[in-house]
């Protein structure tokens, strides 16, 4: 039970769908730089079996068991919107609930409700198709290349209270 700290959920960048993600039951053993290992002996013992492969690795900490350093991993406590890095339709999804995300998935550190909307809508499924690096045919099941450079890039548009407000209630239906 006392493992239930260091193993969290995680989801990769094809678990994301427009409004959601849909995890697949995957845990990662997450042993931030500092983690008492001894404290979690059910998994030493499951690491401990790889050990020799993990004492080879160039992104580790100061441990064989610990994660490289990273400054931002109290962005997957927290809520944000995420984006997987490769897609062929808008898959913009809200995550609140702490999972981990690997390198095929990106995030917005926010709760934006209309952010969401905008992001998902199909104006600017058109901009970011006109915009974004492609892997074939954008038109005909080509995916496009969401990388985190270009998601900053796409214009959000202004809306009074009102207007946002009204979106921001279709995206929670939505979700």
């Amino acid at each position: 039970p006392k493992s239930k700290e260091i193993i969290h959920p995680t989801a990769k960048g094809d678990d994301v769908r427009r409004w959601r993600v849909e995890a697949r039951g995957q845990w990662m053993i997450v042993t931030k730089i500092g983690v008492n290992i001894k404290r979690y002996p059910a998994v030493y013992a499951h690491l401990k079996q790889w050990k020799e492969k993990l004492e080879k690795r160039t992104d580790q900490g100061d441990h064989w068991w610990e994660l490289r350093s990273c400054k931002y991993y109290d962005l997957f406590e927290g809520p944000r919107i995420v984006f997987p890095d490769l897609a062929k339709e808008s898959r913009f999804a809200f995550s609140a609930d702490p999972m981990y995300f690997p390198n095929t998935t990106y995030l917005i550190p926010t709760d934006d409700f209309y952010l969401l909307g905008v992001l998902n809508s199909s104006a600017v499924w058109s901009y970011v198709k006109e915009r974004m690096s492609v892997m074939g045919d954008s038109d005909d099941g080509g995916r496009l290349r969401f990388f985190t450079q270009f998601v900053r890039d796409i214009p959000i548009p202004n809306a009074t209270t009102k207007e946002k407000s009204e979106i921001i209630k279709l995206v929670k239906e939505c979700i």
